[in-house]
């Protein structure tokens, strides 16, 4: 099997230049003909309120829910992913059925994602706190599985009364992919839940000494190891002065959660992550390479980000998504 059938490109609905729905439809159409197997849009009412968020001018964003039902109906074969809804902010009947609909909208073609959620704006829209999501999101991972399943709920819980509510229709997949973000720390919890750890930047000696031992050792619920999904960000140039001095800043920046320019202070810091041997980037070469030691290492799947997390514009996205396609994924499988 090729490795792009193992690729998924990210594509974010805010950025510097508040990207139009148009735009944003066009790289998901984009994504699909150039072969990646998946698209994929992040969940969120609105961004934090952080430095490192505050070039992006777009702080209320379209919808992204609504826009992969477009996404739905404007693709024809790519699979669409949700990475990942914040469960402790709706009612989980509410996050069973948007997931439900979705996979019968897009005839099967459905990722699902969920995570804890960690901006304090989220809970504030979604009326729940920091200190309850982890109890909120147990409960409200069981209440789903279960309405996906079709099994009864009989009682009602400590955040939502769930009792008899019964789905339908129920997803077309079975089971329905459902990948579930966080570290190590989120492994139990996916392992009872979910199908897969969607993991943030694993380098392959960190899948190879710590993650695959500890997910192989892990019982799960669906009766197989979990699926370890590596996001990735994403920049293919030759140009190697240009990647120092303006890509290494803004992935070091992203990585760290901070502003580039707070970097200077930090160089000392031992627990400083930086993108050498973690990053998809560089000569194209390079780039696949990385790729390559990635999977070796024991990752099931892959999600590549090109414009780091919506700090660069959807042009750029899409002009990195085009590079990549074609000068990184004919030298994959070599």
């Amino acid at each position: 099997m090729s490795l792009m059938n193992k690729l998924g490109a990210y594509v974010f609905p805010w950025g510097p230049d508040s990207p139009s729905v148009d735009g944003l439809v066009d790289m998901a159409q984009e994504a699909e003909a150039y072969g990646f197997d998946s698209v994929h849009l992040p969940w969120h009412f609105t961004l934090p309120r952080r430095r490192m968020h505050s070039t992006i001018p777009n702080q209320y964003m379209i919808d992204p829910l609504l826009l992969l039902t477009l996404y739905a109906a404007r693709t024809k074969t790519i699979r669409l992913g949700l990475n990942s809804v914040l469960l402790p902010v709706h009612h989980p009947f509410v996050w069973a059925q948007h997931f439900a609909s979705l996979d019968v909208i897009s005839e099967g073609r459905l990722i699902a994602g969920a995570a804890t959620g960690w901006w304090k704006e989220d809970m504030q829209v979604g009326g729940s706190t920091l200190e309850e999501r982890v109890p909120r999101s147990n409960e409200a991972l069981d209440v789903i599985n279960k309405l996906w399943r079709g099994e009864p709920i009989s009682e009602t819980g400590k955040f939502w009364d769930s009792k008899d509510l019964v789905l339908e229709p129920r997803p077309l997949q079975d089971p329905l992919p459902f990948w579930y973000g966080g570290s190590l720390k989120a492994l139990k919890r996916a392992a009872k839940w979910a199908t897969g750890l969607f993991m943030m930047n694993p380098t392959p000696e960190e899948l190879v000494e710590e993650i695959v031992p500890a997910i192989r050792a892990t019982p799960t619920t669906i009766g197989r190891p979990l699926d370890i999904i590596a996001y990735n960000y994403v920049t293919v140039s030759d140009d190697k002065d240009w990647l120092e001095r303006e890509i290494r800043p803004l992935l070091m920046g992203r990585m760290n959660q901070v502003m580039p320019s707070e970097l200077a202070s930090m160089q000392d810091d031992p627990n400083l992550l930086k993108p050498d041997g973690r990053v998809v980037w560089g000569s194209p070469e390079q780039c696949a390479e990385q790729i390559r030691r990635t999977f070796a290492a024991g990752a099931d799947y892959m999600v590549l980000d090109f414009n780091f997390h919506g700090v660069k514009d959807l042009a750029f996205a899409r002009q990195q998504m085009k590079d990549f396609a074609t000068r990184v994924a004919p030298l994959l499988d070599r």
